[in-house]
């Protein structure tokens, strides 16, 4: 057995005892903990003289700067002042510790003049003792903090270690955790008052499928889950409520171990387990991976939840900067139908992007502006359509329009082909061709070239323009037949259409 397993050993009782303290028992209100908090809030400011007395013990904070022997150890503790005196709140600004417990004192109604004062004091006039003596502390808070500023004057390492560590970073999870638990034993009046408020700030509740935290653990019905859901909404509203499963998929026992347990501390932590099943619970029959969304999207039909409500519930939202990611684990697709949980994302406030896969197809699918695919045409790069099927589609309103296959372009929609407008294929031939110029133009083999009234069209290039050719202006002579017979051998003679074997 190791010094810190005998240390342990010896320090249990007090630390069950500490645990199972009857205060817990009294913070079962509000105002019973914001007075608890105007207390408490003095331990919590020295604990932070506490984590820096350890910094300057096992790291170098003098001028010039000489690195220690210990690497491991200033590590740790380096990474413990991050933590401590640099966190960073719900909107992404560094803040301390204390700072954010005197935020939670102004939002819970607690005071903070006191410790205000204090603070004010001991910024004036440089000394703890004097700053203590001429401030208003409760005097369980004043004998607590001389004690912590006895340790530290005495400078032992050993020791602002284990107060630290035993005393205050080994208990302080158990303690938060028992105040809570008060809470809950409590009516449910007040859970809702509670979950009221958090919605009003724009608070979010996160719904965890952890088997731990379930009704029944694992044993937990699907419908017994969905009635709790549809309950919060209507204290919470529905922007308010989101799901998340919590789910290490496959993992082994040695994942919830290590995630359990402190970096700094050797007790095994068991967390939400016990001794007799410290590893991951068993899912619920209706979750054991990511498909089982599919079943709660069910189970919320089935207590009155519609698909507008189901998608508001399960969307998420990553943000960096100005962009957003918003993403919905069920999705509903354009026909109306289902889309599978495991394959589908939403992107844009208003869910204006959707991809996803509805068991045979896969979509894009745009609801607002345009739909542009842009590359920058370096390098060979470009936009390449390659479908199985050698075919590629081409809708309109979802009515086809034209396809490109292996035997070119077929026009579906009216059978026509138009450049700026104007049809220039159809079904039944040719029409006639704007600002265009024919550079080459064999001879027919089959069909026939058309016009009103014997009219061929020549392009004229000094005039920049198309110049009608009728029997009369031809200029070509020659046997019977006139007009529409002189028109036919001009033809002939440029090959544009068969000669007449007779």
């Amino acid at each position: 057995m190791s010094n810190i397993d005998t240390l342990l050993k010896k320090i249990s009782r007090t630390r069950e005892d500490l645990l199972n303290h009857k205060i817990y028992l009294k913070l079962n209100s509000e105002e019973a903990i914001a007075k608890f908090m105007e207390t408490h809030v003095f331990a919590v400011w020295d604990f932070m003289s506490l984590v820096k007395a350890l910094q300057k013990e096992l790291t170098c904070v003098n001028i010039p700067w000489i690195p220690t022997k210990d690497k491991i150890s200033r590590r740790l503790i380096n990474e413990i002042v991050l933590g401590e005196e640099s966190d960073i709140d719900q909107n992404n600004n560094p803040i301390s510790h204390f700072e954010l417990y005197l935020d939670a004192m102004n939002r819970i109604g607690a005071e903070t003049n006191s410790i205000g004062v204090f603070i004010n004091n001991l910024v004036e006039l440089g000394d703890i003792v004097q700053a203590m003596e001429k401030s208003s502390i409760p005097s369980a808070a004043k004998d607590f903090m001389k004690f912590t500023f006895d340790v530290i004057n005495n400078k032992e390492v050993h020791v602002i270690a284990s107060v630290f560590t035993f005393g205050r970073e080994d208990l302080i999870p158990d303690m938060f955790i028992n105040i809570v638990k008060t809470l809950n034993e409590k009516e449910e009046s007040k859970s809702d008052d509670l979950l009221k408020t958090l919605s009003k700030s724009g608070g979010m509740l996160g719904l965890s499928l952890y088997p731990h935290h379930l009704k029944d653990g694992t044993n937990c019905s699907l419908d017994s889950f969905c009635e709790m859901v549809a309950r919060l909404v209507d204290v919470m509203g529905i922007k308010n409520i989101g799901i998340g499963s919590d789910l290490c998929l496959n993992q082994p026992d040695s994942v919830v171990e290590w995630m359990r347990n402190g970096t700094w501390t050797k007790s095994k932590n068991l967390g939400e387990g016990s001794k007799t099943n410290q590893g991951f619970p068993d899912q619920p029959e209706w979750f054991k991976d990511a498909r089982g969304f599919n079943n709660i999207e069910n189970g919320l039909k089935k207590v009155g939840f519609d698909n507008n409500d189901i998608n508001a519930i399960s969307t998420f939202t990553f943000t960096k900067g100005t962009a957003t990611l918003q993403s919905s684990i069920f999705k509903t697709g354009a026909d109306g139908t289902d889309i599978n949980a495991t394959s589908s994302i939403n992107v844009g406030a208003g869910d204006d992007l959707g991809m996803y896969h509805n068991g045979s197809h896969s979509f894009i699918e745009n609801n607002t502006g345009d739909l542009t695919i842009l590359t920058d045409g370096t390098n060979g790069a470009g936009i390449i359509l390659d479908a199985e099927d050698d075919t590629v589609e081409i809708k309109y309103s979802g009515t086809l329009g034209a396809t490109f296959g292996t035997s070119g372009l077929n026009l579906v929609a009216g059978d026509s082909y138009s450049i700026g407008g104007t049809a220039l294929l159809t079904a039944t031939g040719a029409a006639a061709l704007q600002t265009s110029v024919v550079t080459g133009l064999s001879a027919l083999s089959s069909g026939q070239v058309a016009s009103d009234t014997d009219v061929l069209l020549i392009y004229d290039d000094n005039a920049a323009a198309f110049k009608k050719v009728t029997p009369d202006n031809l200029g070509i002579t020659g046997g019977g037949g006139g007009g529409t017979d002189t028109l036919q051998r001009a033809l002939r003679t440029l090959g544009l259409v068969e000669v007449d074997a007779s």
